[in-house]
């Protein structure tokens, strides 16, 4: 589960909103290759779709609160397209496994 604390803010009138805390991202050496192959993904902690990059999602980062709403349904989708990825490969670990041997 990727958690993601914010702060609002107004600055010379503008909705802001700064990233306080990231918790959760994954390791990207345990991430399924099939997840970096389609959009929208989250790498380099960048969120990353077809046609756009957003910046990056760290502590400190400070969005226009537009762009935050832009990028919290893309961050959701990027995070379950990963948990139905992971998913996907625990039920391949339990049936691809074993031994084989071939007589040509």
């Amino acid at each position: 589960m990727l958690k993601i604390h914010t702060r609002k803010f107004v600055f010379r009138g503008a909705l802001k909103r700064e990233i306080l805390s990231v918790e959760g991202l994954m390791d990207p050496e345990i991430i399924p290759f099939e997840y970096y192959e389609t959009f929208p993904k989250i790498s380099n902690e960048r969120l990353i779709t077809a046609n756009k990059t957003y910046p990056v999602i760290g502590k400190g980062q400070v969005y226009d609160e537009s762009v935050w709403q832009e990028m919290l349904p893309l961050i959701r989708e990027a995070g379950e397209k990963l948990h139905r990825l992971r998913a996907k490969e625990k039920i391949l670990k339990k049936e691809w496994q074993g031994e084989e041997t071939f007589v040509i």
